[in-house]
């Protein structure tokens, strides 16, 4: 067996709460936009946000978590991907260096052409 997040489980955990899409996002540090597209499936948090959304909704991350047959279902995104890909505060898929700053000018120039 394998474990996904369950975003049913966040969006019904946030309404008991009374939460609205824009407090947890305020109460997270993220966009309305982020939140949204979590609870939508349109992709899976990061590690990141994921722990994050936990302590938001007030649950164990493992609460968040729902068995799934392994290789049987289809997946729009991987959990927790390497490198940020489903996890918008990350910069990592962005072009950005370590810490999520952009190069400089500098940087970029300083990089002789391949």
């Amino acid at each position: 067996m394998e474990q996904r997040f369950n975003a049913s489980r966040a969006r019904q955990r946030r309404t008991e709460l009374g939460m609205t899409v824009t407090s947890l996002a305020g109460a997270m540090g993220v966009s309305t936009s982020h939140i949204s597209q979590i609870e939508n499936r349109v992709y899976q948090p990061g590690l990141g946000t994921f722990l994050a959304l936990a302590k938001a909704l007030k649950l164990e991350a493992s609460e968040l978590l729902e068995e799934v047959e392994g290789g049987s279902h289809e997946r729009r995104a991987t959990p927790f991907p390497a490198g940020g890909g489903g996890d918008r505060d990350s910069g990592a898929s962005s072009g950005r260096g370590p810490g999520g700053q952009r190069p400089s000018s500098a940087d970029l120039s300083a990089t002789p052409p391949q």
